[in-house]
Formats: C-alpha cells, structure tokens, sequence
C-alpha cells in the first residue's frame, strides 16, 4: 500500500508559519502633509486643514482664521516619494557550505499618492451657535502601484529595517469630525483609522508528503474587510481669545490608538490513509503602531511668523506580534522602550502668497541595545530629522471659483551609526553595523 499523506504544500508552509509584527503608514515614517513635514510635523497645536484628521482632528473645528467669504471646504492632492540610502555592514553569514545574502538595504525606496478633503458640515446643517465651526475630514494614502498593503513574512532573527520599505506600504485611511465652540476659542475631535483585516479557513484534501508538484483538493473561505483598526482624538485651546495677553498663543493633545493589520488563517488537511485529521492555526499580524499622545504649543509672534513645539510619546512597550509568531519566538522576543520625540518647527509668511516652512525632530530607537545582542536582528535607527516646504498661492485659474495652492516639502533623515555587538556571535548571526540617510519629497496642490 501506497503510503501518501495529506499535509499543507511548501509553499502555505512558508508564506504562513512566521510574520513581521512591525510597520507604520507613510504618515508614522514621515509625515502626511508638505506643509506639516517641513514644518518637523510639530502640528498638534495649530492644524486647521485637511491633515488635522492625523496630527489633531480637532483642528477640522478651526476656521476662525478664514474670511468671511472663504470655502471652508478643501481638496488636496498629492505625490510622496522616498529614497532611502542606507548603509548595512554585516559580515558573510554562512553554516558549512551554505551562505545567506542580506538583502535589508534593497528596494526601500517607493512612492504614494495622497488625498485629503475637508467638508463644511455647517452647509449641509446649521449647528447650535455655541459650535462655530463643524467640519468633516479625509485622508487618504496609497502606493503609486495602487497597492494596499505588503505583508511582511519575515521571522525576528532576520535583518529587516521596521519603519522603511515595505514596512510602511499599506494604505492610510483616516476620517472624523472636528467642532470649534465660542468662536473657536477651543475645540475638539474624533475619527477613526481604517485597516484591512479578517480571517481564513482553507480545507486542502489528497495533499501528499513529497517534492512532486501536485493540485490537492481544496476548498477556501476568506472574509477580508475595511474595519476600524483605532480611534483617533484631540482638542485645542487658543488661549489669545481668553486673554488678550496670550494674543496668538495655542495649545493643543491629541491621542492616536494603537493599530495594526491582522489575519487568522485556519487550515486543515487530512492524511489520506486513516483519513486523520491535521489542524494547523496560523496568523499574521502586520503594521503596528503603538499607541501615541501628543502635546503642542504653537506662538504667532507676528503676522508673519509662527514657531511651534511639540512633544510626542510612543508606547512601544505594548507592542504585539501574531499568535504564530508567539508561539515560536517567545523566548527571544524582546522588551521594547517606549520613546518621546521633540518637534519643533518654524513658518515664514513671507507675503500673502508666499509661505516657507523649517523644521527638525529626533527620534529615538525603540529597539533598545539589549534586544538585539541576541537571535534578533530588527534594525532601527536614531535619527535626527531635518525639513523644509514652500506654498505658494497661485489665485484663481480659469474655471476654478478658489484659489489653487501649490505645496512641496523635502524631508532629511540622518540614521545615526549603530553598533551591534552579539553576545555570543556566529557566522550565521555575526555583529554588524548600519546607518545612512533617507531622503523624502512631497508635492502636491489644493483648493
């Protein structure tokens, strides 16, 4: 008698048994607006347009600065592309006569389209006059190849850089609703953030154990859908409109959830003799981003000028990985810091039309030293991050009732050098060094 087996191919095998646990949209990575990159994404205290649904949606409820006869409406459209230049120094790894390739340092670089929309709540309904001002805002961010998400596969002992890459190429959607109160004296916000996730059962039949190519029988239900992945909040306050003292002084916090993309995959098979049964429980789980809280002072010294500061706190030391991942890996899995990050930024009005932007944060590594002395080989760097953006008023073309802005913003990351000296190095697990930059530039228009 033939002994042939039921079992899952090579292929599921590989695809399924281990997942990345990290990843950030292009906003975490580098910021979702020209304006808001070149200004060091220190935005919390001042936003009032379409990107107030990442950095403060309550600033959706800020039109005070509008004219009477000004859209509070708004349209943007945009191209984002990175090119990161990373520098990787790690030894040949090999066990006996096999060598393994590093490729961490390739195909970094991608673009993404980016849209955002504010709508004027207060035209479709009149609001109480306590609400100044009730608007509706949009973002939306997707790779330039109009791909939603790349799910990483990669187990923690391979060298792989968390925030750049594929790591941070999955579409962004992010919604709410912001309200100013007494003439936009203070304000406040809430939405959500929009991800893909679900679960599978995949029921695979006459699968045989062997290296022959073969066609089992199989029978798949797959429920992916758009769900909230996090909630998104914040508020504002213009102390200049309490006292006259403060004239041009704001304050603003606004708390983004933790959010990540997840798949339970359940798969069974059945050996063929004896009809016995095999359930195999996989999962993936990709593109966290820790909860984070952010606070902001902004000052307009003059008509001209506005410098801002902000504070945010990332709690990296919750983060998750899938029940696959866990299941192997806990016993290297590592404790992770949680990071505050420094913003500050600077904008320049230089006439009506014309506005510059300067900015600079540091960000910190959440991947302490002692995380990756061992089997783990996650790469993240300290950065120090430098900007600078332009808008421009073009006025009204032919045909359009609004002006149209023109916006760009390039963003500088300095990946300091970093050191990693294993514990115990191998030739399949050497020390290794990395550092580099990352260059980022953004265009875009609105109305």
């Amino acid at each position: 008698m033939k002994r042939r087996f039921h079992f899952l191919t090579a292929i599921i095998i590989s695809l399924c048994l281990t997942y990345s646990a990290f990843a950030a949209t292009i906003a975490d990575t580098y910021g979702l607006s020209p304006k808001s990159m070149g200004m060091g994404n220190a935005m919390t205290a001042h936003v009032h347009d379409w990107s107030s649904v990442y950095y403060n949606i309550s600033g959706l409820g800020r039109t005070s600065h509008l004219s009477e006869d000004a859209s509070r409406g708004e349209f943007f459209a945009g191209y984002l592309f990175t090119k990161p230049s990373t520098e990787l120094d790690i030894p040949q790894r090999y066990s006996g006569t096999t060598t393994y390739e590093t490729n961490a340092d390739e195909d970094l670089d991608f673009g993404s389209y980016i849209t955002g929309a504010v709508l004027d709540l207060n035209s479709i309904y009149k609001m109480p006059w306590v609400i100044s001002s009730s608007r509706f805002g949009l973002a939306l961010s997707v790779g330039d190849d109009l791909t939603i998400a790349r799910v990483n596969d990669i187990e923690p002992q391979t060298h792989n850089y968390l925030r750049f890459g594929k790591d941070a190429q999955q579409m962004t959607l992010i919604s709410g609703v912001g309200l100013g109160f007494f003439g936009d004296l203070f304000g406040i916000g809430a939405g959500i953030k929009s991800s893909f996730g679900g679960n599978s059962i995949i029921l695979l039949e006459d699968v045989q154990v062997g290296t022959d190519p073969q066609t089992p029988r199989q029978q798949t239900r797959m429920e992916l859908e758009l769900d909230v992945s996090s909630w998104v909040a914040g508020l504002y306050i213009d102390f200049g409109k309490l006292f006259e003292s403060l004239d041009g002084l704001s304050f603003g916090f606004a708390y983004r959830e933790e959010s990540k993309f997840e798949l339970d995959l359940k798969t069974i098979s059945v050996v063929e003799v004896g009809g016995i049964p095999l359930d195999l429980n996989l999962s993936m789980l990709d593109y966290y981003q820790p909860a984070s809280f952010s606070a902001g002072l902004s000052y307009r010294i003059t008509d001209s000028w506005l410098v801002a500061v902000d504070a945010e706190y990332q709690t990296w030391s919750d983060y998750d990985v899938s029940s696959n991942q866990s299941y192997h890996y806990s016993s290297i899995l590592p404790e992770l810091d949680d990071i505050w990050i420094p913003k500050i930024g600077l904008q320049y009005s230089a006439n009506p039309k014309a506005s510059f932007y300067l900015g600079y944060y540091y960000q910190p590594s959440f991947v302490p030293d002692e995380a990756v002395k061992g089997e783990v080989n996650w790469l993240e760097n300290d950065k120090h991050v430098g900007s600078i953006g332009i808008s421009y008023d073009t006025g009204r073309w032919a045909g359009l009732q609004k002006p149209m802005v023109l916006h760009a913003g390039y963003q500088l990351q300095y990946l300091v050098d970093r050191e990693v000296e294993k514990d115990t190095p191998t030739t399949l697990n050497p020390s290794y060094s990395y550092g580099g930059t990352v260059h980022t530039v953004v265009l875009g228009f609105s109305f």
